[in-house]
C-alpha cells in the first residue's frame, strides 16, 4: 500500500461549562418545544465524561502511525490537554464555519458536515466521536484498502428483499433525529444515484475523504445548507458519514466493508473463525442489564477487537457510566504523550 499521512479528527463538548450553557440557553430561545426537549437538548445529549482522554489514549498507543489528531470545540480545551504537543491540535467552530450566522452550533451533524474544512487537515482521515477507542495495536490497512480506499464499515445487509421499503418513514426505528438524518441521507442519495443503499454504518470509526467531501457540498448543497442553518438537530437534518459512506456506495466507487459485533463474553468466540471479522464492540449503557454491559466490557479486555464504543446516552444512570469509566481507567491506564 503507497503511503499517506492520516489524521484523526474528534468532535468535543464540555456540557458542564457554564459560558457554553448560557449560549445554549439563549440560543434555545430561538427554536421550538421539540428542539427543547431532552432528546434534542437536554443535559445529556452533551454530558462529558472525560472519555476523550481515554480515546485520545487509545489512539496514541494503538495508532502510533496517526500523523496528527485534531479536536474540534466551541471555545473550549480539555482541562488535562498539554496544548504544546504538536501532535494534537484544538480547532474552534468559528475556524470551520464560513457563515457565521450558524454559530453557535450545538448540532453534532451540521458540524459533522464541516470537519473537511479544517486547516492542514489531511486528505484521508478518521473521524471519532469521544465515546470511540481503539481496541488494539492497528495499521494502516485496517481502516484502507490496497488501492487507498477507506473501509465503509457496516452491519449486514438490512433488506434482502424490497431494500426500497427503507425509503418509506415507516422504516424509521425510532423517531429522533439521529434516525431521521440517516433516513434522509438514504432517501437523498438515492433520488441522486438511483440506488437503495442497504446497510447501516457501523457506531464507531469512520474514514473520510476531503476530496469526496468537498464534491458533496457541490452534488447536495440544498440538504447541506438546510442542516447547516440549524443550530440544533432536526428531523431534517442529513448525517455527513452516512451522506459520503452512502454516496459512494450509491456510485459504485467503494463498497460495504462489513464488521460483526462482538456480543459477551461467549465461549463460542474461542474458536478462530467465528471471531473472524468481529472487530466491533458497541455498548449503549442507557440500555439492557448490567450483566450485559459486563459481559461485553470483559469480550474488549479477552478479544481486542479493532474498534469500540461506550455510549451513554441521555438515559444512562450514573452506576453505569462509573462502571465504563472504571473499565476505560483499566483498559488504558497510561498518559497519552498529550496529557499534562
Amino acid at each position: 500500500m503507497k503511503k499517506f499521512p492520516v489524521d484523526v479528527v474528534y468532535t468535543w463538548v464540555d456540557g458542564s461549562d457554564s459560558k457554553w450553557l448560557e449560549k445554549k440557553k439563549r440560543t434555545l430561545e430561538k427554536y421550538a418545544d421539540h428542539h427543547a426537549s431532552e432528546e434534542v437538548s437536554g443535559a445529556g445529549r452533551f454530558r462529558s465524561n472525560d472519555e476523550l482522554r481515554y480515546s485520545v489514549r487509545s489512539v496514541m498507543k494503538f495508532g502510533p502511525w496517526i500523523r496528527k489528531v485534531f479536536i474540534v470545540t466551541d471555545d473550549q480545551v480539555p482541562d488535562w490537554l498539554d496544548t504544546s504537543n504538536r501532535r494534537v491540535e484544538i480547532v474552534d467552530h468559528k475556524d470551520i464555519f464560513d457563515n457565521k450566522e450558524h454559530l453557535p452550533s450545538f448540532n453534532s451533524h451540521a458540524i459533522g458536515l464541516r470537519l473537511h474544512h479544517i486547516e492542514d487537515l489531511s486528505d484521508r482521515f478518521l473521524y471519532l466521536n469521544d465515546d470511540v477507542f481503539l481496541g488494539r495495536p492497528t495499521s494502516v490497512s485496517d481502516f484502507f484498502h490496497e488501492s487507498g480506499k477507506g473501509k465503509l464499515f457496516t452491519g449486514k445487509r438490512l433488506r434482502r428483499m424490497w431494500p426500497r421499503t427503507l425509503l418509506r418513514e415507516s422504516s424509521v426505528v425510532r423517531d429522533n433525529p439521529h434516525h431521521r438524518a440517516v433516513y434522509n441521507t438514504r432517501r437523498v442519495v438515492y433520488q441522486r444515484c438511483g440506488r437503495v443503499v442497504n446497510y447501516n454504518m457501523r457506531h464507531g470509526v469512520k474514514v473520510s475523504s476531503r476530496t469526496t467531501r468537498r464534491e458533496l457540498e457541490s452534488e447536495f448543497p440544498h440538504i447541506v445548507g438546510s442542516t447547516l442553518a440549524g443550530q440544533f438537530r432536526d428531523n431534517t437534518d442529513t448525517m455527513s458519514t452516512c451522506l459520503e459512506a452512502f454516496y459512494e456506495i450509491g456510485t459504485r466507487r467503494n463498497k460495504p466493508y462489513f464488521i460483526n459485533t462482538f456480543r459477551g463474553d461467549l465461549r463460542r468466540y474461542c474458536i478462530g473463525w467465528i471471531r473472524r471479522k468481529r472487530d466491533d464492540v458497541f455498548i449503549p449503557l442507557e440500555r439492557g442489564s448490567m450483566e450485559k454491559i459486563k459481559g461485553r466490557l470483559t469480550a474488549i479486555r479477552k478479544y481486542g477487537p479493532l474498534m469500540f464504543c461506550i455510549n451513554d446516552g441521555p438515559g444512562a444512570s450514573r452506576e453505569r457510566v462509573e462502571l465504563a469509566m472504571d473499565f476505560l481507567e483499566d483498559y488504558f491506564p497510561e498518559p497519552s504523550e498529550c496529557e499534562l
